[in-house]
């Protein structure tokens, strides 16, 4: 069956490339991903992180666990907006320790309450709320006091559950002067809810004690409350229509039950200092202002410590003196906020439906991932994320303050970082995984100052766990033991392996030391490579690689003739060994399959330096012979002696090749100059310089500058 069905597969997949192709032409899109490095490997990483992210953050944020971080945000929103003068439309009667003191009761007798009601009435006011629990007789006055409360402009309070009314109203209260003073408390104590209207026990609609008040204010102007035209299940307060809260409403997530009623955020302008203030003994001596009260709104309550009627709100973690406020002064600012509603001075605060919330949240869960995977540097990345926590935070405030929208801050936050920490967590697993794989390919056997540079540029060098093939121009350099199967055969196996050890160990540290990496180790012999993996750009470092495998082979020769004393002391044959260096053009990478890789180099160079190595076996004086081409002399500048040994064919080498003996460092006298258009050789006994030497110039090296 999956073989009749790939072929179909396959057609229909080659139709819909090419129906897609002609629609939108391949090439821009391959560029622009080549550009994002779609294809590389991180990103799936990245997507998958996002998801999480997204997923985490979305569910939290809808399933109420981060609620008490977007209430306590939002307070500090309502914190910054400041607090202003107090609002003169207001009046605020409040009854404290000191006038309980001077009445020497509590509850109030109704004489004492009746005649600060008509203390107030004589100077006009718009309106008079009590917010006094009054549904028992406190003789003596009970009569005056009954008189006051049938004055039209009075509304009093009762409890939305309770069955009993205010005392005065009989058994049916006028529904224009009964109202509820229930507060809505949010899980953490605080007061940031506005409840409007409720329903009561006895099916009625009730209006809340700031509601009533503001009804009975905009009565005479005609501007009443009425129901949406466009849905009835809104209220229509003037012009003003008062949109009710719903359990996702800005970034609250809250049950149905604990929505229930008619519900707005309340408006805090101020924490206590809300309008002008009279104690209920200056009323009641008539010690005040009558502009105080004129066509005002006046609100009698208590204000006495000794009460316990007081409440937190937003401004409460700011006010270590006094975090609690008199639940009049919260009514107060919930009067003075339908006002400036109906007036158009201030809009009520907006929210963000669902989908714009989830847009919100996806845009900085998809900036955090992408920052991530294009910040590959952790500290930057921590400056792009916090630079972007700032923009967001301005943006959630900014919307706040000046247009009195709340939208979530918590929640995007949160997705943003979990983007940008799992992301800084992949990194550091897969610069784990990178250096495991640069060691492993490289065998632990470059210089410190190369793994260093392997290491800063591991995003260029590494791909998919391989090091990419890439032509570059290094310095090769083979050593070899002369006549080694002839010692291998006169010694038992485990004292062979100790004596060849002994000899890797000093050419392999000394490659490290002059700035080489060991290529590959084979039986008695040694593969050097300087100048890889980070490609040369011009002449001096080319030619600085060369300097260094010339001086690595004088030291591995010097460090050759003390071991040979510690052999011979030991009984042990001594070590002549070979080196051959060349110059030239490579191309290294990872070279293997899927269960082995290993760091190597190709290229005729790589020959040639072999080549060199084993050139003329028999021509060899001392301990160790060096040779090096013509290739890498002209970029030794006179620091080393050299002996001509012409032009050598060598095995496998098309050309002859300019063979030359190093013979030691330049050192302590000048030597003649060496010149790459004239060379002067120093040749043995009856040599001369080939007629048909070839200028090599270090720049002729693909990539390479003149320095």
């Amino acid at each position: 069956m999956l073989a009749k069905i790939k072929p179909i597969a396959i057609r229909l997949g080659q139709q819909v490339g090419q129906q897609v192709g002609q629609r939108w032409p391949a090439k821009p899109l391959l560029d622009w991903a080549n550009r994002l490095k779609l294809w590389e490997t991180q990103w799936p990483q990245t997507v998958v992180l996002g998801v999480t992210a997204m997923g985490v953050s979305w569910g939290a944020y809808n399933c109420g666990l981060l609620n008490r971080l977007e209430l306590s945000a939002y307070d500090l929103m309502v914190q910054l907006r400041g607090q202003q003068a107090p609002d003169s439309r207001l009046l605020i009667v409040g009854i404290d320790d000191a006038d309980i003191e001077r009445q020497e009761r509590w509850p109030l007798a109704d004489a004492t309450l009746a005649t600060a009601l008509e203390n107030l009435q004589k100077h006009q006011p718009a309106v008079i709320g009590i917010d006094i629990y009054r549904d028992l007789k406190f003789d003596p006055g009970h009569a005056a006091f009954i008189r006051q409360l049938n004055v039209p402009n009075v509304v009093t309070i009762r409890e939305i559950e309770g069955t009993k009314h205010p005392i005065g109203y009989g058994d049916r209260p006028p529904l224009d002067q009964v109202s509820f003073n229930d507060v809505v408390l949010d899980v953490d104590g605080v007061v940031r809810r506005n409840l409007l209207v409720s329903g009561t026990p006895e099916k009625e609609t009730l209006f809340s004690f700031p509601m009533q008040l503001a009804k009975k204010f905009y009565a005479p102007r005609q501007i009443r409350t009425r129901n949406n035209v466009a849905d009835p299940n809104q209220m229509d307060f003037g012009k003003t229509t008062f949109v009710p809260l719903t359990p996702t409403s800005g970034a609250y997530r809250y049950s149905e039950e604990d929505a229930q009623g008619y519900q707005i955020m309340l408006d805090y302008r101020w924490h206590d200092n809300v309008a002008p203030e009279l104690s209920l003994s200056q009323v009641l001596d008539g010690d005040f202002d009558p502009a105080l009260v004129r066509d005002k709104v006046v609100l009698i309550g208590s204000v006495a410590d000794s009460l316990r009627d007081v409440f937190f709100t937003p401004h409460s973690a700011r006010r270590s003196d006094r975090p609690k406020v008199p639940g009049i002064y919260i009514h107060a600012q919930a009067v003075l906020q339908i006002m400036d509603a109906v007036n158009g001075d201030r809009p009520l605060m907006g929210y963000w439906d669902d989908w714009q919330e989830f847009g919100w949240l996806l845009l900085w869960v998809i900036f955090g991932c992408s920052a991530s995977h294009f910040c590959k540097r952790p500290t930057v990345l921590m400056a792009v994320a916090i630079l972007a926590s700032g923009v967001m935070t301005g943006a959630t405030i900014g919307l706040f303050l000046h247009s009195l929208v709340w939208i979530p801050w918590v929640a995007p936050t949160l997705g943003l970082w979990i983007g940008v920490g799992g992301s800084l967590m992949f990194q550091a697993h897969q610069a784990r995984r990178q250096k495991y794989a640069m060691w492993t390919l490289l065998g632990q056997s470059t210089s410190p100052e190369i793994a260093t540079a392997l290491w800063e540029h591991r995003e260029h060098l590494l791909k998919a766990g391989r090091l990419p093939g890439q032509r570059l121009t290094a310095t090769i350099l083979f050593a070899d033991i002369r006549n080694f199967s002839p010692v291998a055969e006169s010694m038992e196996p485990e004292m062979l392996l100790d004596w060849l050890n002994r000899y890797l160990v000093l050419i392999s540290e000394s490659v490290c030391n002059h700035g080489g990496a060991v290529d590959k180790f084979m039986g008695d012999g040694m593969m050097a490579l300087f100048g890889v993996p980070l490609p040369r750009t011009n002449a001096a470092e080319v030619a600085q690689d060369a300097q260094n495998a010339v001086d690595c082979a004088l030291t591995i020769r010097e460090g050759l003739g003390q071991l040979n004393q510690q052999l011979e002391i030991q009984g042990l044959p001594p070590i002549h060994m070979r080196v051959g260096i060349y110059t030239g053009p490579i191309v290294v990478g990872s070279m293997g399959g899927q269960k082995r890789w290993e760091y190597g180099a190709v290229g005729s160079s790589v020959n040639v330096a072999s080549r060199l190595e084993s050139c003329v076996r028999d021509r060899q004086t001392g301990i160790c012979r060096i040779l090096v081409a013509r290739q890498t002399l002209i970029h030794l500048d006179n620091r080393f002696q050299v002996e001509a040994w012409g032009s050598l064919p060598l095995k496998g080498v098309q050309d002859p090749v300019e063979v030359y003996q190093v013979l030691g460092r330049t050192i302590g006298q000048e030597h003649p100059s060496f010149n790459p258009q004239v060379p002067i050789l120093h040749g043995g006994p009856g040599e001369k310089p080939d007629a048909n030497n070839a200028t090599v110039k270090p720049w002729e090296y693909e990539g390479i500058t003149e320095a």
